[in-house]
């Protein structure tokens, strides 16, 4: 048995990525850091703009562990190259690496039931904090609300600013993520916050809490967005389907329809002006929470070190 096993957390970022995995894997590196030697490498799609966190963490050199959680899109010949591991596991639902890995711990995948979901889910466990106790939290005598934007590193159509002075124009108080009004979110400030300065709180969604209502792209930021407590305005995107069509089912979000700035913009207004429908999206949210075991991911490494995860223990995986 190994004392110590070394793990590795290997995630991808990128404006057409997103920087949801860099986030998750952050959250894993605190969990497994009181009983393994964990080792964070990422691979940016865009440019390193601070040298000392290229030097860091890039993956630019041969990384061996004992088991390593991968979570990205195409990150195949990445660890083809530059990753030896006794054990891979998958952490997204779309990946080139699912068909290679040893295990698969994506809900979409492994047809989890919600309670299993949100046991395991990384954004799930952050998210058990106190919830909002009241909502709208300041519905001002105009109707004027809180309204986050939360394109993230997939807003390759710079429509963050366009959303933002609409909402303004419509009375609202807009809040978007890494942004003032009129400036797009930057990747390279996001990785500078949350691997220098927030290290201990590596979620970035938590920023909108004081939101009574966020916009988004309908990846998983939305469902980490609900577990907040927060409904959202969903502007779908093909290969976001099963995120948003959960939210829908469970009364979290409103779609958008139709594809322009336009139709987000009627659907927020038309979602802002039913305050009690606002309300009931609002409970729907709270009632995503669930009892979260944080243990889960220290007792599937031993588990998978010790080649004892089978289906038997953890019957909810997929494995390949």
């Amino acid at each position: 048995m190994i004392d110590r096993p070394r793990v590795a957390l290997i995630a991808e970022i990128g404006h057409r990525v997103g920087w949801g995995h860099v986030s998750r894997c952050m959250i894993l590196k605190r969990i497994l850091s009181r009983a393994f030697d964990v080792e964070l490498k990422i691979v940016n799609r865009d440019i390193w703009d601070n040298p000392e966190l290229y030097r860091k963490y890039a993956l630019r050199d041969m990384v061996t562990a004992d088991v390593a959680f991968v979570d990205g899109l195409e990150l195949l010949d990445e660890v083809d190259r530059k990753l030896r591991a006794g054990v891979m596991v998958s952490l997204s639902y779309m990946s080139d690496l699912n068909d290679r890995a040893d295990l698969v711990v994506a809900p979409a995948l492994n047809g989890m039931s919600v309670p299993g979901h949100f046991l395991t889910d990384l954004a799930a466990i952050l998210c058990n904090r106190p919830r909002k106790t009241g909502f709208p939290s300041r519905l001002g005598r105009r109707g004027t609300l809180t309204i986050g934007v939360s394109m993230g590193g997939a807003d390759v159509e710079g429509i963050t600013p366009i959303v933002e002075q609409a909402l303004s124009d419509m009375g609202h108080r807009p809040l978007a993520l890494g942004s003032k009004l009129g400036n797009s979110p930057s990747l390279s400030h996001f990785l500078e916050r949350k691997l220098c300065q927030d290290s201990d709180d590596p979620f970035p969604y938590y920023a909108l809490s004081e939101c009574d209502l966020v916009v988004c792209q309908g990846g998983l930021s939305a469902i980490e967005i609900a577990l907040l407590g927060i409904p959202s305005v969903i502007r779908s995107r093909s290969d976001f389907k099963p995120a948003y069509r959960f939210l829908e089912e469970s009364g979290c979000s409103q779609r958008v329809t139709g594809g322009t700035v336009s139709d987000l913009m009627h659907t927020i207004e038309s979602v802002c002006q039913n305050v009690r429908h606002l309300s009931l999206m609002a409970n729907a949210c709270r009632n995503l929470g669930a009892k979260l075991d944080e243990s889960f991911w220290e007792v599937l490494v031993y588990q998978l070190v010790n080649k004892e995860s089978g289906n038997e223990t953890v019957p909810f995986l997929r494995r390949s």
